[in-house]
């Protein structure tokens, strides 16, 4: 019911809504990082690989960083305005992230009063709170002053989405603020896994796989960011906010979390697949990537005794599709007689995969 007549309503109807005006999706780049211990690599000591391969753009998002100071030297890339590396190396240990896909946003439905500055809650009406966001615009002498009502879950979003009476909040765990930056200065000067663990714990959104290395040999895998409690139903489609179960019941435990130590097949690999087994008891997403990109990664590792700095990259170029393995043997029973189709086809039934 909720669905029939709130904000999903316009597009149940497929029928009647124009392909125009449903929303594009926005381009999924990706991103791999993989780590192998000692055992598996020519050196003896552990290789790992990151590569998080965002879309093309001027001026470019990643750019090369080496930080020097008395108590500091590393490199790796960087964003545009942090004097910290994101992703790269110290002298003691390496690091790699790629985004895990776990949801850590969800949508709700108010009720506001007629004058909208009250919302029914699960325990009464609530007065809403009305925050001012000033936005500096360059040439202005003034900034842009604008209100924003928040309910206990978060602020009202809906008309930023559309112009219709329905009300939406958005809960989303980056609303504390945090101390990232603080968890990569930490992440930086970090000589072993409990101090790298340590600085991660302050990370608190968005969720990151992050791999790990050290000279020593040891390698881990750490899920960073806070994960709400919450059931499943509340989480696929926007809630009624006024109910109770609905709540986030806190976050979960680092020790909850899908980290582990020197694991013992020696390699580690995230692709922004699925990080948690089918069992898991908790709900933490289902946009998972497919798992292709992990599969072939898996893969290639275990066609080599031991690997190389230029075996890794051979793998970072490696461009076969495990997704058309999967689906070229059904193409391949389709039959067409002739014209233009019949010649996409049979390029396709003779495709390398790469």
């Amino acid at each position: 019911q909720i669905l029939e007549e709130g904000i999903a309503a316009p597009y149940l109807e497929i029928e009647d809504v124009p392909l125009s005006e449903w929303p594009t999706p926005l381009p999924f780049q990706g991103s791999n990082n993989w780590v192998l211990t000692g055992s598996r690599t020519e050196s003896g000591k552990p290789l790992l690989a990151n590569d998080p391969h965002l879309e093309i753009s001027l001026p470019p998002i990643w750019h090369e960083i080496h930080v020097v100071c008395p108590s500091l030297n590393a490199v790796g890339v960087s964003l545009p305005g942090v004097p910290l590396v994101i992703i790269g190396h110290n002298e003691s240990i390496a690091w790699g992230i790629t985004n895990s896909g776990v949801d850590v946003q969800d949508l709700y439905v108010e009720k506001l009063n007629s004058s909208k500055d009250m919302y029914w809650n699960y325990d009464g009406w609530k007065p809403l709170f009305i925050k001012e966001e000033r936005i500096e615009i360059r040439g202005e002498k003034e900034p842009e002053r604008i209100e924003v009502s928040w309910t206990e879950r978060g602020p009202v979003v809906s008309p930023i989405l559309s112009e219709n009476e329905k009300h939406l909040s958005l809960s989303w765990t980056i609303y504390d603020g945090g101390r990232t930056m603080e968890s990569f200065y930490l992440l930086n000067k970090a000589q072993n896994w409990q101090e790298f663990v340590d600085a991660l714990k302050l990370f608190d959104a968005p969720p990151q796989n992050f791999v790990y290395a050290d000279k020593e040999g040891n390698i881990g895998y750490y899920l960073s960011g806070k994960i709400p409690i919450r059931a499943e139903k509340a989480a696929l489609f926007p809630y009624p906010g006024w109910k109770e179960d609905g709540r986030w019941q806190g976050f979960l435990k680092e020790e909850e979390k899908p980290n582990f130590y020197n694991p013992e097949n020696g390699l580690i690999v995230t692709a922004n697949n699925k990080i948690i087994p089918d069992n898991f008891p908790h709900y933490m997403g289902f946009e998972w990537e497919a798992p292709f990109r992990e599969e072939r990664i898996k893969e290639l590792l275990l066609q080599l005794e031991k690997h190389s700095v230029e075996t890794m990259k051979v793998i970072q170029n490696d461009i076969f599709s495990k997704k058309g393995e999967l689906f070229l043997p059904y193409i391949e029973e389709i039959k067409i007689a002739n014209g233009e189709s019949k010649k996409a086809l049979d390029i396709l039934k003779n495709w390398d995969l790469r």
